[in-house]
Formats: structure tokens, C-alpha cells, sequence
């Protein structure tokens, strides 16, 4: 489940993190602010309370439960989340 929404969240995002070939393997900092930025612009989409680390198949069951498919989720409502991610290591 998490590969499947990785796959489609790297071609969506690939603008934000400047990705030209999304398709390829991206380099390991800004795979992390890829995930570290769509976990918490989830959590905020979904409204589920920002304290501790939240497990993610649980937030991803909650995506399929209100989009249906990880096609639907509006995409555009986390970019804010991943920009705001820190950049170290890019």
C-alpha cells in the first residue's frame, strides 16, 4: 500500500522537489521530505491530531476510506507540506 501511494505521490510532487525523471530513483533527502511532508499534509487533510509519529497505514486506510483510491486524493493540498519540509541534505 505505502509503495503504491509513494509511486503516485513522486510523479504528482516531482515539480515541487524538482524531479525531472520521477520515474528514476530519487536521492535519499529528498525521498525523506517527500514522505516526512506527505505524512503531515495528510494528517492536516484528514484531521488527525499532529502529536507523535503517526502510523502511516493507518492514515493511508484513512485516504482510501474517504478518496476511494490513492488516484483521488487531492495532491495539490499537501505540496505545502512538502516545500515546508526541511532541506537539509539537497
Amino acid at each position: 500500500m505505502c509503495e503504491s501511494f509513494m509511486h503516485i505521490l513522486k510523479f504528482k510532487a516531482a515539480f515541487v522537489l524538482r524531479i525531472e525523471h520521477p520515474d528514476q530513483p530519487i536521492p535519499y533527502a529528498k525521498a525523506v521530505r517527500l514522505q516526512v511532508g506527505a505524512a503531515n499534509g495528510l494528517r492536516r487533510l484528514l484531521g488527525i491530531p499532529s502529536q507523535g509519529v503517526p502510523d502511516i497505514q493507518q492514515v493511508l486506510n484513512a485516504c482510501i476510506g474517504r478518496y476511494g483510491e490513492f488516484e483521488q486524493i487531492p495532491y495539490e493540498q499537501l505540496f505545502d507540506s512538502i516545500r515546508s519540509t526541511s532541506r537539509r541534505g539537497d
